[in-house]
């Protein structure tokens, strides 16, 4: 996307439009390359202050991914947690059911982020071509695979009908 935005987003009077970041926080504007050109503050950006408060130690650098990683993969399972637990009756029990099963699920998201990752690694660092097909294939499958699940979803199963039913198989 980064090629595709600098060849193809014209120059309009000495400024340009491509991407710039802020820690990891990366956005594109028009702007000039002087400082006062920028068109923001450089605290201004949604995780500015996080940064400039924890950013020079060690360990925020790496519990900051992985608390985000780990909000997002149990929001993505909480119906299936919350499911099992109510038939738990013991509250020690429960508990103990939440701390393995949230153990297992940032497991299981990790080993899956770096068995998709890894090929993508490689090839960025040796393959520039192979990479960016890559990138490409991936980003089009990802968005066919969605499409295909609105249609399952929206369509085969009547969730855009007047009256949606569901009936599991």
């Amino acid at each position: 996307m980064r090629w595709i935005a600098e060849t193809f987003t014209p120059s309009q009077d000495g400024y340009s439009r491509h991407p710039h970041g802020h820690g990891d926080y990366v956005h594109s504007h028009l702007h000039g390359h002087g400082p006062e050109n920028h068109g923001h503050a450089e605290d201004a950006a949604p995780v500015s202050w996080m940064d400039g408060v924890f950013g020079k130690l060690g360990l925020y650098q790496v519990v900051r991914p992985l608390v985000v990683a780990i909000v997002h993969g149990l929001a993505g399972s909480a119906a299936v947690a919350l499911l099992v637990l109510t038939t738990i009756r013991v509250p020690s029990w429960a508990v103990l059911y939440l701390l393995v099963f949230g153990l297992g699920t940032v497991a299981g998201m990790m080993l899956i982020t770096a068995a998709i990752a890894a090929p993508f690694k490689y090839s960025e660092l040796r393959f520039n071509r192979l990479h960016r097909c890559l990138v490409m294939v991936s980003g089009a499958v990802s968005l066919i695979f969605g499409f295909f699940i609105v249609y399952q979803m929206g369509f085969v199963n009547g969730l855009f009908k007047h009256n949606p039913t569901w009936v599991p198989h």
